[in-house]
This record gives C-alpha cells, sequence and structure tokens, in this order.
C-alpha cells in the first residue's frame, strides 16, 4: 500500500480528469468507482486507486493526496506527471 502527497497550482478539477485518464479505462484500465470535483476512487487488477485534491496548501494552492493498493509503480509516475 502506498500513500503520497504532492502540492500543486492546478485546479481539482484538472488533477481528478488527469487521474481518470491516467488510471482510468483509457489509461491503466482501471474502472472508475467513484467521481467528483474533489476526489476520485478507482479500482482493478486486485487493487485501488484513490486522489483527493484539498485546499490545504496555503492560498492559491492545493494538496494532492494519492493513496492505493497494487498501483504503486504506476502512482509515483503520475505523481510526478501531474
Amino acid at each position: 500500500m502506498i500513500r503520497m502527497g504532492k502540492g500543486t497550482k492546478k485546479s481539482s478539477t484538472e488533477v481528478i480528469a488527469k487521474a481518470v485518464a491516467f488510471f482510468g479505462p483509457g489509461g491503466w484500465g482501471l474502472e472508475v468507482e467513484e467521481r467528483a470535483d474533489c476526489c476520485t476512487h478507482l479500482v482493478g487488477g486486485g487493487g485501488h486507486v484513490f486522489v483527493q485534491v484539498t485546499d490545504d496548501a496555503g492560498p492559491g494552492g492545493r494538496e494532492i493526496l494519492v493513496e492505493g493498493r497494487e498501483w504503486e509503480t504506476q502512482i509515483r509516475q503520475f505523481m510526478t506527471e501531474v
């Protein structure tokens, strides 16, 4: 299991869209179990990925939190690209 965080200036909508594109059916093939403006939960391959964006990084900044199981390598790659 992995849990990573990172600050960003991107909007939560943009981060969630990138997460769904990266991990979802058009990317690594995970099924989108839940999707909202602030978060998404994807499942498949015996594991899951949860991505959440909060406004906790100070003025104008956001915090991306990604948690997952069985997708650790892909989560690290996503965090470097987002």
